[in-house]
């Protein structure tokens, strides 16, 4: 829903920034990157970037590698786009070179200031809030506020919330995990027609 919505605003000029924070071993990235392509025709003229970076350099390192076991490639990777997007070497997966290409990996510390990546449209910060003292992860939840424009999107893990931790999110209606600017948000909430409870 989040995707169509972002496509339609910024028809204009045709640029999508999407960062993955914490990408681990780059699943996610290469998940992203993947229902990209398979939106191609509709994004022809545009510019997707993806950036995806993680504090562990053996770990950025093997996403830039793009290599899976097939115990990893099973969890929850369609066999359809496993055969599209992978190639088999031996017991392994390599990922398609046309989808590495894509992602600009990179070593960072969410602890940091993001300033210097760029402002993006939506930020995946999923399932490392968790290991994050209240402190801090207001701090990270503030520069990622400010890295987004009015209409952009925070995705958090299915466990994490911004509750207590920041007031500068609110969770978007109707989606669990997806959040947007409450400043952006509060309007059209505002609007939105009260339940009406009866006893």
């Amino acid at each position: 829903e989040v995707l169509p919505r972002l496509l339609a605003a910024r028809a204009g000029e045709k640029r999508l920034r999407i960062w993955s924070a914490g990408c681990a071993a780059g699943q996610e990235p290469y998940s992203l990157a993947m229902i990209l392509a398979e939106s191609e025709d509709r994004l022809a003229g545009w510019r997707i970037e993806i950036a995806a970076t993680d504090v562990s350099r053996e770990l950025v390192g093997r996403a830039r590698e793009g290599v899976y076991t097939q115990f990893e490639v099973q969890r929850g990777l369609p066999i359809r786009a496993l055969l599209h997007h992978f190639a088999q070497e031996g017991e392994r997966w390599r990922i398609a070179a046309g989808l590495r290409q894509r992602i600009e990996f990179r070593e960072f510390n969410l602890l940091a200031d993001p300033a210097p990546l760029g402002a993006f449209d939506v930020v995946f910060c999923r399932n490392v809030l968790l290991y994050l003292e209240p402190t801090v992860k207001s701090a990270v939840l503030e520069r990622v506020a400010a890295l987004l424009p009015p209409d952009g999107v925070l995705y958090l893990g299915a466990s994490e919330t911004v509750l207590g931790a920041s007031d500068r999110f609110a969770p978007l209606p109707g989606q669990r995990g997806v959040y947007g600017l409450a400043s952006a948000l509060a309007p059209a909430l505002r609007e939105r027609p009260a339940v009406r409870v009866s006893a």
